[in-house]
């Protein structure tokens, strides 16, 4: 359960059921969606703040209301760069929602959640990850990126197309 004040305490069920009626909603509404995740390095930085979080809050601001907007921060992704001490990576994850809220995301007008409290992304990820073939990964310069920085290539590396939005 993700928790940024004992007044607010949301289930995954609730979660999983807030990302679905977003989802359809904006689906039968032909606008735009915007997805995104932030890791959780605990308080943002300045990086975090002028490389994501003001752009993201100026998208806010200026697109319609009918804009279905999303944000994840993800812990589980998080892990692929190696392992991390779970309670550091809780409250670091708690730190970053926090800061997230404090530097001027809406929680009216975006959809926060923590990627692990959504079984369905785990769960999706797997299924996904086990359709490609090693070749294929190859070819994406960031699965090459991240296995050559590694002695052995970890499972995880799989599943990094997956965790992210296409490029072009």
């Amino acid at each position: 359960m993700f928790t940024t004040s004992k007044k607010l305490r949301v289930s995954s069920s609730q979660i999983s059921t807030s990302l679905v009626k977003t989802m359809t909603t904006s689906s039968s509404n032909p606008g735009p969606s915007y997805f995104s995740g932030i890791q959780p390095t605990g308080i943002p930085h300045l990086g975090n703040y002028f490389g994501f979080i003001e752009p993201w809050i100026q998208f806010q601001k200026t697109l319609p209301k009918s804009t279905c907007m999303i944000l994840s921060v993800v812990d589980q992704h998080a892990i692929s760069l190696g392992p991390k001490n779970p309670e550091q990576l809780r409250s670091d994850t708690r730190r970053m929602a926090t800061g997230l809220v404090a530097c001027g995301v809406d929680p009216s007008r975006t959809l926060l959640f923590r990627q692990s409290d959504v079984p369905q992304i785990a769960q999706l990820s797997w299924i996904l990850g086990s359709l490609q073939t090693s070749t294929k990964l190859m070819r994406l310069p960031q699965y090459k990126d991240k296995a050559s920085k590694k002695a052995t290539s970890p499972s995880d590396c799989s599943l990094i197309p997956f965790c992210r939005p296409p490029t072009s």
